[in-house]
This record gives structure tokens, sequence and C-alpha cells, in this order.
């Protein structure tokens, strides 16, 4: 459980506002591991999480605003050899007057040098995202919109990740 107050006021400060926002959270996680040796192995992490949000702004025209999250994953994490690791995630969420759609996301990731002072890594990925507006963005009374849409996307991601470990300089 947890609860935001905010009191808020400028100038005189006659008439500061007051916000509280309360969120119950209830999540749940389990963990399994298949390790074969210190090079090969498979993890998967299976979880559930609700957030129910209650909340009085000021900001928000004085009424009282409350939306609930649920949240089902699975994360799974296989590594093939030293060098070569995948991932794979499933997710899918239901929000309060949301239809959020199935995001999942996949990767992997090849150590191309790896010594004792470098190691250079070629990740990629793909994931699907979605995103719910903040109850801000809906309901704030001047900038809010309640017609607003959530953010929907693809993303694609690749580069080099090269860590270097330098020496220590002694005096």
């Amino acid at each position: 459980y947890i609860r935001d107050i905010t009191d808020y006021g400028k100038g005189e400060n006659l008439n500061p506002s007051h916000t509280r926002v309360d969120r119950y959270i209830v999540r749940a996680e389990h963990d399994l591991a298949w390790i074969h040796d210190c090079d090969k192995g498979t993890n998967l992490k299976l979880g559930a999480e609700t957030v129910y949000y209650n909340a009085r702004v000021d900001g928000y025209g004085g009424d009282r605003k409350t939306e609930t999250r649920l949240d089902l994953y699975a994360l799974l994490r296989h590594q093939f050899s030293a060098r070569l690791s995948s991932s794979l995630n499933l997710r899918q969420a239901w929000v309060t007057g949301y239809n959020p759609p199935f995001t999942p996301s996949a990767g992997l990731e090849y150590i191309l040098v790896k010594n004792p002072k470098d190691r250079l890594t070629l990740p990629v990925s793909l994931a699907r995202s979605y995103r719910v507006p903040t109850l801000n963005e809906r309901y704030w009374e001047v900038l809010g919109n309640p017609d607003i849409q959530p953010e929907t996307g693809f993303n694609k991601e690749t580069g080099l990740v090269w860590q270097h470990k330098f020496t220590a300089i002694t005096q």
C-alpha cells in the first residue's frame, strides 16, 4: 500500500492544493531454473501484478478517479553457450477503460570478444509496446484530455556494447 499526499501552495498560500493518491499493489512471482552447467541453462519467471488507484486530486476537478491495472507475464531466458543467450517475454495487461494488446518481446545476445580486459557484445531485440495515459494526462483540469489515446509501438534495437576494464594507476 502506498499513499502519496501533496499539499501545494504559492503566493499567499491561502488556499493550498491537496492531493491524495492511494495505490493498493499485489504482486506474485515464481522463478524456475534448469541449469545444465556454468555455460548453459534456462530460467523462467512467472508473475502477476495488480494495482488499484484511488485518486483525489484538486486538479482533477474534485472528483475521485479510480483505475485498476492487472499484468500477467512470463519471462524466459536461455543460455545456449558462454557466448550466446536468448530471452522471450510474454505480457498481457488489463486496464480499466482500455484494451491493451498482447505485448511480447524477444532478444538475442552474442559475445563477440571476451578477454580479461575487454568484452564486446552484440544485442538484438524486438518488442511490441503499449502505454496507457496517466491519470494526470487524462484528468488534469487545464491540460488533461479524457479522450487521449494510449501509445502503441513496435521497437527494434541492435548495437554493440563494449566494456573495458582500465587498470588502476599506482604511485
